[in-house]
């Protein structure tokens, strides 16, 4: 059981103050701790000891039975509780990890709530809420997320209405999972080509040939969709690296940056960053001040920061 004594302390030395303060009202939340087999008068009492040892938490001051005395002062020490605490408080955690994830997520949240409304055949408040979920979701079209989230509405959409004998739209759904399916490749070939390039990497790039085919008889996906456009020159950069796709990926970068999330600024900005280190090896000097302004936008926007250390093919 020691492994689940070092478990809650590696997960609680993550957790932020703010963090810590919404887990302490998830501990005292009857909600959440209902299906727990321990006191939660003593499960509150074993965070906030361990508290008393934020953030380093140092396990040779956390002994056991020493906790044990600070919980039941009056007991025997039982291992069997301190275990069952223990692994409560674990669960806990997890527990509220993934809450905290799906309180932030938008879409999801809204998701559940259009199945549930349906399956209890609200249907005024169905509909009320379709039209902010339709919003919500156009407003993010520079996201990666944009086509599986789409596809995911238009199904509960259908759905709500076959069961009503409505007229419902079976093409919007085949349509937007084909351009997920599409996106998601090009975002996989994408990170494969990368990995190829910067750690030797010999990958099988299935299917690659069939998708980009049908994106060539297909161009007004490219410009309908500013981030199928995005991973598609993201890729012809990477698998062809020349000036023309280092140009017109540059000017989708310049265009959208501002509507993108963290990761595909990341991922844009290191296409970019790669071709420059490509071709100053080559000895193209204009390729210098390419590179410096890059770095200064990277910088400026902190994407530098969504790693643990500085990528080394930024500042080549």
């Amino acid at each position: 059981m020691h492994n689940k004594k070092i478990s809650i302390l590696e997960i609680l030395k993550t957790f932020s103050k703010n963090e810590l303060k919404e887990f302490e009202k998830f501990i005292k939340s009857p909600y959440f701790i209902k299906n727990l087999k321990v006191s939660p008068n003593a499960l509150f009492k074993l965070y906030k000891e361990l508290l008393k040892y934020y953030p380093h938490f140092d396990e040779n001051k956390l002994n056991k039975r020493n906790l044990f005395e600070k919980i039941y002062p009056e007991s025997v020490y039982k291992d069997e509780i301190m275990r069952n605490l223990i692994s409560a408080l674990v669960r806990l955690a997890e527990d509220y990890m993934s809450y905290s994830l799906f309180k932030n997520d938008e879409f999801e949240r809204k998701k559940y709530l259009l199945l549930n409304l349906n399956k209890h055949k609200l249907d005024k408040l169905f509909e009320r809420h379709e039209k902010n979920v339709s919003g919500l979701i156009e407003q993010n079209k520079t996201n990666t997320d944009y086509f599986i989230n789409k596809h995911i509405f238009q199904t509960i959409i259908n759905d709500f209405c076959k069961v009503r004998r409505k007229p419902y739209d079976m093409q919007v759904e085949v349509n937007t999972f084909f351009c997920y399916y599409l996106a998601k490749s090009l975002e996989l070939y994408r990170n494969m080509a990368i990995d190829e390039y910067n750690q030797n990497e010999n990958f099988d790039f299935i299917f690659l040939d069939n998708v980009m085919s049908h994106l060539k008889d297909n161009s007004e996906l490219l410009n309908s969709y500013p981030m199928l456009s995005i991973l598609y020159y993201e890729l012809m950069l990477v698998l062809y690296p020349e000036e023309t796709y280092y140009q017109k990926l540059k000017k989708l970068k310049d265009t959208y940056v501002e509507t993108l999330d963290i990761l595909s600024q990341y991922s844009i900005y290191v296409c970019l960053s790669n071709f420059c280190v490509k071709m100053k090896n080559e000895g193209k000097k204009e390729y210098y001040m390419e590179s410096f302004d890059l770095n200064e936008e990277i910088l400026n926007r902190n994407i530098h920061r969504l790693t643990p250390y500085i990528p080394l093919y930024f500042f080549l």
